[in-house]
C-alpha cells in the first residue's frame, strides 16, 4: 500500500431511516436504531437506461433510492429515483411510484420539482427529475436551529405558491415536512424553494374522472410529526390538510421544535387529534414574533379544517398581512400581491351583487303594488265606527295570543252588534290562529318531554361509558384514562419548566393509575420514563433510581411482548420500540442479576420468534439482549444464539444483520473476559 493510499471509513446504515454514517457511530442519532454495515451500491459507475451515468447516492428511503447522474451526450446532471426492486412487482407500490410521476409532471411551477420522465429499465422503475444543489429545510434546521422571521416568511410564501399550483391541478401532497422543502440559491443569491416528493399525493377527480387515491379508508400515510388530524384518523384529506401540515413546518421553522411530539408515533398522532399546541410566542417568548403571525400559524393548526385558512392563497395573503408594518415585511412584491387579491375579490363580489340585483328587479313591481293596495284597505277600514275599531284592537293585539275563551267572548259580542263582513273575517282568523297556537303548544310540550328523555339517556349512557372497561389492550375505564392523561400532561409541563420535584409527583400519580391499564399499551412505560427523567435531573436518591429503572425496563419488556403478539400494524412501526432506552436511563448502573434476567428474557423471545419465522422480530429481541450485554459487561449467550441464527438457510435475507449482531456479541464477550482478567 503506497503512502498516498487512503483507507475509506466503513459506512454504516440505519435500516429504518436508511441514512448512512461514516464517523464510526453504532447508533442512529435520529431514531436510536443499531446500524449495520452498508455495502457499496451496485449501480454506482454504471450506465442506467442507456443514457445516464450513475455518479453517487443522494438519499435512501424505505421504497426507493435517489441517485445523482449525468446525462450522456449533453453532459447534464439529473436526479434519478429508482424504486426498490423488491417492490416493482407489488401493484400498490408500483402504482404509488407512478402516481408520483403523474402528480409532479402535471404541475409546472418554479416552486415544485420538475419530473422529466418515468419508465422501467432492467425491471427497475425510475423517475428522472431535475437535479437540485442545496439542502432541505430539515437539514438546515438540524444544523442551525430556528430560522429568522424575515427569511422564514420569504420561504413559506414560495411554498404557498408551489402548493397553490399543485392544488389547482387537483393534487394534494399529504406528506409536507421540512425534508420535502428543498432550498437552493436563485440567480440573485436569494432562497428558491422547491417542493419535492409527491410519493403519497392524492390526485383529486376533475371532469368526471375517478379519484386517483391509492390509500383506502382508515389507512394512515404521512409523517406523524406533521400529519393533520384527519390524516391521523384515516379520514379523507383535502387541500386543507396540506395547510395544517405546512403550518406544522412553519411552526418548527420559527421555534426550532415541532408543535406536537409524543414519545412514539402513535402518541404524536393522538396529540394532533386532541391536543392544542402552545402558541408560537409561548414556545419561544424571547423571539420577536409578531402577534398576527402567531395567530396565522395557530389558525393553520386548527383541528377542524373549516377553522383553518381555506386555500393556500388565503394562507399566503394572511402571512403577508401578519407582518405588514413590521421590519419583516417583504416589500413591494407583497403589496402588489395583496392589491391583486383585493381586486379579484372585488370583481367577484361585484359580479355576485349584479346577479342578485337583476333577480330582485323583476319582483319589485308586484310587491310595491300589493303594498299600496294593503295601505288603501287599511285607510278605508279606519272610517268605520269606534266600536268596530275596539274589536280590531282586541283581535290584532300582537303582544298577546288570544285564547279560545277570549275569542268566544268576542264572538258573543259580535252577535249583539251590527257587524260587517270584515269583522267576521277577523274573528275567523283569530279562531284559526288560536287553534294553531294550541297545537303548537302541544307539540312544544312533547318536544320538551322528549328532550328531557334524551338528556336522561345521555346522562345514564355517559355514566355507563365512563365506567365501562376498555379493550383488552387498554382495559381501564374512560374516567381513569382521562385522569392519567391529565397527570402525564402535568408531568410533561413540569419537566419542561425544570420543576423536577413537582414532575416526580405527577408522573408517580400517573404510574399508580397505569397499573389498571394492562400491558397492551405504553402508559406504564411513559409514566416511568418521565419519572426516571425527573429523578435523574433532580438528583433523586440512588436507591429510588435503581428501583424505578428496574420497574421501567420490566414494564417495557411486557409491553413489547404484548405488541409483538397482538399488534396488527406494520411491523416497522413497532419494531425497536425501546431502541436506545437502556442507555438513556443509565443501563450501565443495573445490578448484574437483574440485567442477566432481563437479557435472558430477550434471548428467549428471540428464539421463539425465530422458530416461528418472524426474523425481524427475532433480530430486534436479540439486539435488545446484546445492548444489555454491552451496557453491563455481562455474558448471556447472545453470540451463541446469533451463531445458530446465522446457520439457518431460511434466514439468508437477514444474514447481514445477524452477522453484525454476532460480531458485536463476540466483541462484548472479549470485553467481559478483559474485565474479569
Amino acid at each position: 500500500m503506497g503512502s498516498d493510499d487512503v483507507i475509506s471509513p466503513i459506512k454504516m446504515r440505519c435500516l429504518r431511516c436508511q441514512e448512512e454514517f461514516s464517523d464510526g457511530t453504532q447508533i442512529c442519532p435520529h431514531d436510536g436504531n443499531r446500524l449495520i454495515v452498508a455495502l457499496p451500491d451496485p449501480l454506482i459507475g454504471k450506465t442506467f437506461a442507456e443514457r445516464y451515468e450513475i455518479l453517487e447516492v443522494l438519499g435512501r428511503g424505505g421504497m426507493s433510492v435517489v441517485y445523482k447522474a449525468k446525462q450522456k451526450f449533453i453532459q447534464n446532471f439529473v436526479a434519478i429515483k429508482v424504486l426498490n426492486p423488491n417492490l416493482v412487482f407489488d401493484p400498490s407500490s408500483f402504482e404509488r411510484f407512478k402516481q408520483e410521476a403523474v402528480a409532479a409532471i402535471a404541475i409546472r411551477d418554479k416552486n415544485v420539482i420538475q419530473v422529466l420522465d418515468f419508465g422501467i429499465s432492467d425491471e427497475k422503475a425510475f423517475l428522472i427529475m431535475e437535479y437540485l444543489e442545496g439542502m432541505d429545510l430539515a437539514d438546515w434546521l438540524q444544523k442551525h436551529g430556528e430560522m429568522p422571521v424575515d427569511r422564514t416568511i420569504k420561504i413559506f410564501l414560495q411554498a404557498c405558491d408551489g402548493l397553490a399550483a399543485a392544488h389547482s391541478k387537483g393534487v394534494v401532497h399529504r406528506d409536507l415536512k421540512p425534508g420535502n422543502l428543498f432550498m437552493i440559491s436563485a440567480a440573485d443569491g436569494s432562497d428558491l424553494i422547491k417542493i419535492v416528493d409527491f410519493g403519497i399525493a392524492k390526485i383529486q377527480p376533475s371532469d368526471g374522472a375517478a379519484s386517483q387515491n391509492l390509500t383506502q379508508p382508515g389507512e394512515v400515510f404521512g409523517s406523524p410529526l406533521y400529519m393533520s388530524p384527519e390524516q391521523c384518523q384515516g379520514k379523507v384529506a383535502d387541500t386543507r390538510s396540506d395547510i395544517y401540515s405546512l403550518g406544522c413546518v412553519l411552526y418548527e421553522t420559527l421555534t426550532g421544535v415541532p408543535p406536537l411530539m409524543g414519545i412514539n408515533s402513535f402518541e404524536t398522532m393522538n396529540k394532533h387529534v386532541g391536543e392544542k399546541p402552545l402558541s408560537v410566542r409561548g414556545m419561544d417568548p424571547d423571539k420577536d414574533i409578531p402577534e398576527l403571525l402567531d395567530e396565522c400559524v395557530m389558525r393553520a393548526l386548527s383541528k377542524n379544517p373549516n377553522d383553518r385558512q381555506q386555500s393556500m392563497t388565503d394562507l399566503k395573503k394572511e402571512l403577508i398581512e401578519s407582518v405588514r408594518g413590521t421590519r419583516y415585511f417583504v416589500g413591494p412584491a407583497a403589496e402588489n400581491y395583496l392589491a391583486q387579491v383585493a381586486s379579484e375579490a372585488a370583481a367577484a363580489s361585484a359580479s355576485a351583487t349584479s346577479g342578485t340585483a337583476n333577480q330582485n328587479s323583476g319582483a319589485a313591481g308586484p310587491a310595491t303594488t300589493a303594498s299600496a293596495q294593503g295601505t288603501g284597505a287599511g285607510t278605508e277600514s279606519t272610517t268605520n265606527g269606534a266600536e268596530k275599531t275596539n274589536y280590531k284592537d282586541n283581535l290584532s293585539d300582537t303582544t298577546v295570543i288570544p285564547t279560545l275563551a277570549k275569542v268566544s267572548e268576542l264572538a258573543t259580542q259580535l252577535q249583539d252588534t251590527k257587524s260587517d263582513p270584515e269583522l267576521h273575517k277577523l274573528v275567523a282568523e283569530a279562531v284559526d290562529l288560536t287553534q294553531k297556537q294550541e297545537a303548537h303548544n302541544r307539540q312544544l310540550r312533547k318536544m320538551v318531554a322528549a328532550l328531557f328523555t334524551v338528556l336522561g339517556v345521555l346522562i345514564v349512557g355517559g355514566s355507563i361509558f365512563a365506567t365501562m372497561p376498555g379493550p383488552p389492550s387498554d382495559p381501564a375505564p374512560f374516567y381513569k384514562r382521562e385522569g392519567y392523561l391529565w397527570k402525564i400532561t402535568e408531568g410533561e409541563n413540569d419537566l419542561r419548566e425544570g420543576k423536577y420535584k413537582e414532575g416526580m409527583h405527577a408522573y408517580q400519580a400517573a404510574y399508580d393509575m397505569s397499573k389498571d391499564f394492562g400491558d397492551g399499551n405504553d402508559k406504564k412505560t411513559k409514566a416511568l420514563y418521565g419519572l426516571m427523567l425527573c429523578m435523574m435531573r433532580g438528583g433523586a436518591n440512588p436507591d429510588m433510581l435503581v428501583s424505578t429503572r428496574k420497574d421501567l425496563l420490566s414494564a417495557n419488556l411486557k409491553h413489547m411482548e404484548y405488541i409483538y403478539k397482538h399488534d396488527g400494524h406494520d411491523l416497522m412501526n413497532i419494531i425497536d420500540l425501546d431502541a436506545g432506552l437502556l442507555s438513556r436511563v443509565g443501563g450501565h448502573n443495573l445490578d448484574k442479576p437483574f440485567a442477566e434476567q432481563l437479557a435472558r428474557s430477550y434471548v428467549e423471545n428471540a428464539k421463539r420468534e425465530f422458530d416461528q419465522k418472524n426474523y425481524l422480530k427475532a433480530i430486534s429481541w436479540l439486539e435488545e439482549a446484546l445492548e444489555v450485554e454491552e451496557e453491563t459487561h455481562s455474558s448471556i449467550g447472545v453470540s451463541e444464539t446469533a451463531s445458530k441464527f446465522a446457520g439457518d438457510k431460511d434466514a439468508h435475507e437477514h444474514i447481514e444483520q445477524i452477522e453484525e449482531i454476532l460480531k458485536r456479541a463476540r466483541e462484548a464477550e472479549r470485553e467481559v473476559e478483559h474485565h474479569r482478567a
